[in-house]
């Protein structure tokens, strides 16, 4: 990536030594702010600008922004915590202790979600500014519960074609792989599914894909999708039918077992 990091303004002293490591561990220039303006600074960065501020992180390329937010997630871990049933939790049947691949991670919002209810989480991310902005935005957001933070902490962001990643780890070396791809028809329209619409990866969940967690998968493959959307059929998954739901799931018990 041609970019570069520097900080907000109001706290640009105060997170000058972090944009230093941040740079260092990314390969990337860090522009001092010095109250420059953005524009000024993008001039230096013209692949994009990641801004780090006091509780989150952000990017800009002076056309499009981006900045990690858990969106949904915090709600859906309340609720877990209030004993209520999740879905996407319900429907990979996660217990403590299990390992799960979040093989389409976007914004994090599931992977958060099973980190809460126990899992340890490798969340693939194909497009290398939002899977900088997940790690690094995990880290920061100042969540509410310590328990929140100890779920966050379960989750590893890993930069990779979800098929790619997955035909490279030993066959069975993980409990549950989850697909989130990108829609066969929009249905949510949240801010936070809105800021990655000119940045995500709309590949349909591809066949190669389906075969590899086939046999990485020790117990399940979990699919999420519009209830019209085809994946179900072509690939074999049992559908998990949610009255007046337009988001489906689908399963395939794979029976491979832990290596």
């Amino acid at each position: 990536m041609n970019t570069a990091v520097t900080t907000a303004a109001k706290h640009a002293r105060h997170l000058r030594s972090e944009a230093e490591s941040f740079a260092q561990a990314y390969h990337v220039p860090y522009i001092q702010r010095e109250k420059q303006s953005l524009e000024t600074l993008l001039a230096s960065a013209p692949d994009g600008l990641f801004i780090l501020e006091r509780d989150t992180i952000s990017w800009t390329n002076g056309h499009s922004y981006r900045w990690y937010h858990p969106n949904t997630a915090v709600l859906r871990l309340k609720r877990l915590a209030r004993g209520q049933n999740d879905a996407l939790v319900d429907a990979a049947a996660i217990s403590p202790g299990d390992s799960m691949i979040d093989a389409t991670a976007g914004l994090g919002a599931d992977a958060l979600v099973c980190a809460g209810a126990g899992a340890s989480v490798t969340a693939v991310e194909s497009e290398a500014v939002q899977a900088v902005l997940l790690r690094e935005g995990l880290r920061r957001y100042p969540f509410a519960q310590e328990w929140m933070k100890q779920a966050a902490a379960r989750i590893t962001v890993v930069h990779s074609p979800h098929t790619g990643y997955l035909q490279s780890i030993p066959d069975g070396s993980t409990d549950i792989v989850y697909f989130d791809p990108a829609f066969y028809e929009s249905v949510d329209a949240s801010s936070g599914i809105d800021m990655l619409r000119d940045s995500w990866n709309t590949s349909p969940l591809q066949a190669e894909a389906v075969a590899a967690a086939r046999t990485k998968a020790a117990r399940i493959i979990v699919v999420k999708d519009h209830f019209r959307s085809p994946v179900f059929e072509e690939f074999g998954f049992d559908r998990l039918h949610r009255p007046s739901a337009k988001q489906h799931y689908g399963i395939i018990n794979t029976g491979v077992g832990r290596t």
